[in-house]
């Protein structure tokens, strides 16, 4: 490069945080230092209180206030719980007519676009009024990056505004800083926004879709460039914006830092790493391990399942209390969030990754990529046709439908004989160029692109 370029990045999620975003942009930094950017990063204050120089970036953390809409639906919220509690506690147990727990009932998910509800109910107008509070629980920090982002753009030189979201919301903090400041704009979507294709259920409406639509609109009128997660995602957003110049970043794995090899395994290990939410339901998984429990019959010593992150409970159901009622508690670990050096020592020793399923088909959980990096087979529970499905179908993984239990208990079956035989698996990263190196490269390619098309 011939000249110093400076990118003002805005990203709620910035290290010190955990979060995945975070982690991405924490890698894509890295390798746009070394081409020869340079970042002021607006972020979420997560531990640190003032502006100061990391690793090469400067960064300006922003604590996170609410606004008072905030505080308007939260008192809102409060009351409605409390009479919701009030009139309909004994009906929202899960308990059977023996007074026994239902491990077979119904947890509200995420719901398909196609399928949200008319606003004629009862149901509809609470979503409907929902809706309208969903942007507010990061409303006032997305006002509050606009206020410094424009101070920050009046003392330095800045090429180029780019925004990774989500929360999508900040994207129009972006928005303003780039037009105020007459540079181009990047909108960077983690997540697609009003094309994707499910919708949390106290949010599913016609209104929520109208809503993000019209801010997304106003983003995207003055951006130059949007990336997208996935080319699912990509298809999708342009056929909203077909004018739009876009290009896929994916998350990528991490070719930077290779974890150390594992020596030969004295246990079969299947481990989940993150958060059950939604409609990651882990119990067809866990009821094809018990099938496999209950008909190979392993010793303790040489098959194990472990669930560690935000995985205590899917919806109402405790998942202590599921592994009991399928009596397989004896072989399966459910932990809490842990540090990622701890996490990576047991992504090391495990001997199968396990992927939950999830109905966002235009994207790849961030988890597949850092699964990438770990000398470990992969078992994903993904519908055919999705972005992960398709990712994957690129691989040694096995994919298996999200409710055949018969297929998920052959998987299982294959993985251990395969474990028992001594085969050792090697990294999916070695097979499938998906390292984040060459997905930063399509980002700063397109910058620079763009950069130099900029008067």
């Amino acid at each position: 490069m011939d000249k110093t370029r400076r990118i003002l990045l805005i990203a709620y999620h910035f290290p010190p945080s955990p979060a995945a975003g975070a982690h991405r942009w924490d890698l894509l930094t890295a390798i746009g230092l070394a081409r020869g950017w340079q970042f002021d990063v607006v972020c979420c204050e997560v531990g640190v209180r003032r502006s100061q120089l990391r690793n090469g970036i400067v960064t300006h953390p922003l604590p996170h206030r609410s606004h008072w809409l905030e505080r308007c639906r939260t008192i809102a919220y409060r009351i409605g719980e409390h009479l919701r509690l009030r009139h309909t506690r004994d009906s929202q147990r899960p308990i059977t007519e023996r007074g026994r727990k239902d491990f077979s009932a119904t947890v509200e998910s995420a719901v398909l676009t196609k399928d949200i509800p008319t606003l004629f109910s009862l149901n509809g107008i609470k979503r409907a009024f929902n809706s309208f509070f969903y942007y507010t629980p990061h409303l006032q920090w997305m006002l509050d990056a606009r206020v410094l982002g424009c101070k920050l753009a009046k003392t330095q030189q800045y090429d180029m505004i780019v925004c990774s979201s989500p929360p999508h919301i900040t994207s129009l903090a972006a928005a303003y800083i780039a037009k105020d400041a007459g540079i181009p704009l990047v909108l960077d979507f983690r997540d697609p926004w009003s094309a994707m294709n499910v919708v949390q259920p106290d949010y599913a409406s016609p209104v929520f879709l109208w809503l993000s639509k019209l801010l997304e609109a106003t983003a995207v009128k003055h951006a130059n460039l949007l990336v997208m997660n996935t080319s699912k995602a990509l298809e999708a957003t342009r056929r909203t914006y077909p004018e739009k110049r876009m290009i896929v970043v994916r998350n990528g794995a991490n070719d930077l830092k290779i974890p150390p090899q594992v020596n030969p395994r004295r246990r079969f290990e299947m481990l989940y790493a993150g958060a059950i939410y939604l409609d990651r339901d882990p119990r067809p998984f866990l009821r094809a391990v018990g099938r496999f429990i209950h008909e190979i019959e392993p010793s303790i010593d040489s098959f194990h399942v472990r669930f560690v992150g935000d995985v205590l409970r899917y919806g109402h159901i405790a998942l202590d209390d599921f592994v009991r009622e399928i009596a397989i508690s004896d072989y399966v670990t459910i932990q809490e969030p842990i540090g990622r050096e701890e996490l990576s020592s047991l992504l090391c020793g495990a001997s199968v990754l396990v992927n939950l399923p999830q109905s966002a088909e235009l994207c790849i959980p961030s988890k597949i990529y850092e699964y990438f990096e770990y000398s470990s087979w992969i078992l994903a529970l993904e519908k055919p046709g999705s972005a992960t499905a398709e990712l994957l179908s690129e691989t040694t993984a096995i994919v298996c439908p999200p409710d055949n239990i018969d297929k998920i208990y052959d998987a299982i079956c294959s993985f251990y004989e395969r474990f028992l035989t001594g085969e050792q698996p090697s990294r999916m990263m070695d097979s499938v160029d998906v390292g984040i190196g060459a997905q930063a490269s399509i980002l700063f390619d397109a910058l620079e692109r763009l950069d130099s098309l900029a008067p």
